[in-house]
């Protein structure tokens, strides 16, 4: 009876960890549909060929190797660079 118990007791903490573990990828505040449009924006390209793009990962038809996300630069980084280029000017070489 003690071992259908503890049986019992294992099932129940590996389906809590797994229900916690799922829960935490999830970012908070983000809805379901804000999640789907951020999956669709993903954009696939090829290392060695630019122009072959795709929507899901996988591998180049024309040379085969495995397709790497293309990183979208955020608004945030795109407006602090353009704020510390209008600082310092376009020919500015920090001094290190």
């Amino acid at each position: 009876m003690k071992r259908m118990n503890v049986k019992l007791v294992l099932l129940g903490v590996l389906a809590l960890s797994i229900a916690l573990a799922i829960n935490s990828q999830v970012p908070a505040g983000v809805s379901f549909a804000q999640q789907q449009q951020q999956q669709q924006s993903v954009e696939y390209s090829c290392p060695m060929h630019p122009e072959v793009k795709s929507k899901t990962a996988g591998s180049c038809p024309k040379c085969g190797m495995h397709l790497k996300q293309v990183s979208k630069p955020d608004a945030a980084a795109e407006k602090a660079a353009e704020k510390e280029e209008a600082q310092w000017g376009g020919t500015h070489f920090p001094n290190v």
